[in-house]
């Protein structure tokens, strides 16, 4: 595992906790004694710029998560269709820190409302073309897999699907215990998986 990336953990779980003792004063002292008019507006504007702050890096870190869900994503394309002979495109990896299962679906655009290419699509799922539909995209996709599967040809170019891999990981081992977390930096040891 990468040590800048675990170290990036260790920072953000000791600050975490830092902040969490502090805010746990903060509401004392905030129902021991009742805060003023003037004190309740700086309050809520902290707070306000907290939740910024918090989510700037939120949106941060689900980039960067996106970025290497995308790039595994990738590379499993390549192996679903070099190893797997084009089978069912879900793999699972092990190591010693999570179990991750990676999955690719194949998504069609979504036709636009009273196209032709909506209507097409309506008949080809027995939808009756003149109800009020939206498809969903995840949803849609499930559905044309599944009848693609039994045979079935979908009414519109299939060179156009694009693939969407999703990952979901399960841990193995925490990465560090809340004790290491106090006192330790990153150092790229592997976590001990003998038990």
């Amino acid at each position: 595992m990468n040590v800048h990336l675990r170290q990036v953990y260790i920072l953000l779980a000791q600050a975490l906790t830092g902040v969490e003792e502090e805010f746990q004063k903060f509401r004392e002292t905030a129902f021991n004694e009742p805060p003023t008019m003037e004190e309740l507006a700086d309050h809520n504007y902290v707070l306000k710029n907290l939740r910024a702050l918090l989510d700037a890096q939120d949106k941060t870190y689900t980039k960067a998560e996106k970025f290497f869900t995308d790039m595994a994503g990738r590379i499993a394309e390549n192996y679903f269709t070099q190893v797997e002979g084009g089978g069912d495109d879900k793999a699972t990896i092990r190591t010693p820190w999570c179990t991750a299962t990676i999955s690719t679906k194949h998504y069609h655009p979504i036709p636009k409302e009273d196209s032709a290419e909506h209507f097409e699509l309506c008949r080809w799922l027995d939808i009756p073309t003149d109800a009020p539909m939206k498809f969903r995209w995840e949803g849609l996709a499930d559905v044309i897999a599944e009848r693609m599967a039994k045979g079935e040809n979908p009414p519109f170019d299939i060179s156009k699907m694009v693939p969407i891999t999703s990952m979901t990981c399960r841990g193995r081992k925490d990465l560090f215990t809340a004790e290491e977390i106090k006192h330790k930096k990153a150092d790229g040891n592997q976590p001990n998986t003998a038990d």
